[in-house]
């Protein structure tokens, strides 16, 4: 392997790393941290965890449509 070869396929690798690690960061950050009120979103079906929410207006919107 020569050298440029080391370095081309070195960045390859390295940016496949950072893909996967940003991935992985969405994923885990789309969990909403609930205080007490929700304000992540104007309305809770736009919000990642609306359907195990249990905050009050969530509950509302899953009973009421």
């Amino acid at each position: 392997m020569e050298r440029r070869d080391f370095f081309r396929n070195s960045g390859r690798w390295l940016i496949l790393a950072g893909m996967a690690l940003t991935t992985g960061l969405l994923v885990v950050n789309r969990r909403v941290q609930h205080g007490p009120a929700c304000t992540i979103a104007e309305n809770c079906r736009n919000c990642g965890r609306w359907e195990s929410c249990g905050e009050p207006q969530a509950k509302n919107q899953r009973e009421n449509g």
